[in-house]
């Protein structure tokens, strides 16, 4: 199956067990949200890649192209509420791939994104309120 389109990918469930080659020819995903805690298991070879690039950050496939091109793996989001499972010590990577947390206002604008609603504004800093005397 290809799966050219797809792009993120939300799990609402712990009890995943991701398995090799679970997003075989899936090459354009770019991010898997968990909302609901780490799964059980997460292979280290979600896309059955034939090869990792030296900085790992990227795989390598021969399925397009018999010189092999490059993809970058998709960072792995949890939200604040699991963040203990997912880096208890303050950990960047799990099995390889890049886990970072998700604010709740950026899992809200990709949800409505989802579900073709209008996507709210997000604002990552707020600007500083200054006070001025004339």
């Amino acid at each position: 199956m290809l799966c050219e389109r797809l792009s993120t990918l939300i799990f609402n469930s712990d009890q995943l067990t991701i398995e090799d080659g679970a997003f075989a020819n899936c090459e354009n995903v770019r991010k898997l949200i968990f909302t609901k805690g780490k799964p059980v298991s997460i292979s280290s070879k979600m896309f059955n890649e034939d090869g990792r690039t030296p900085d790992g950050k990227s795989f390598i496939t021969y399925f397009y192209d018999t010189n092999g091109e490059i993809f970058p793996y998709p960072t792995l989001y949890y939200t604040a509420a699991y963040a203990d499972e997912w880096a208890p010590n303050g950990e960047t990577e799990c099995n390889g791939y890049t886990i970072q947390q998700i604010s709740q206002e950026e899992l809200d604008a990709i949800l409505a994104e989802a579900r073709g609603e209008e996507t709210p504004e997000i604002n990552n800093s707020p600007t500083p309120a200054t006070d001025q005397q004339i």
